[in-house]
C-alpha cells in the first residue's frame, strides 16, 4: 500500500483503523513500518504469516476448479 493508493481510494490513512497483516513480506520490518506511518491509527492484527496465504490460495482453487466440476 502506497500513498497512490490510498488516494486512489478516495481515503486518509488516519481513516483507517484497522490494518490486517498476513504473508511472509508483512514481517519485514520496513514493509511493517512503511504500512504504519501511512497508517498512523490502525490497530495491527497479524495473521498466520507463512500459512494463510497457502490456505486463502487453496481456498479459491477449490472454489474455482472443485466446486466448477461438481455445478
Amino acid at each position: 500500500m502506497t500513498a497512490a493508493t490510498l488516494d486512489a481510494a478516495g481515503q486518509r490513512g488516519s481513516a483507517i483503523t484497522t490494518l490486517f497483516l498476513t504473508g511472509g513480506t508483512s514481517a519485514v520490518p520496513a514493509v511493517k513500518a512503511l504500512l504504519l506511518s501511512l497508517l498512523p491509527k490502525a490497530k495491527v492484527i497479524e495473521g498466520d504469516l507463512f500459512n494463510s496465504v497457502g490456505f486463502g490460495l487453496a481456498l479459491d482453487a477449490q472454489r474455482q476448479f472443485v466446486m466448477r466440476k461438481a455445478a
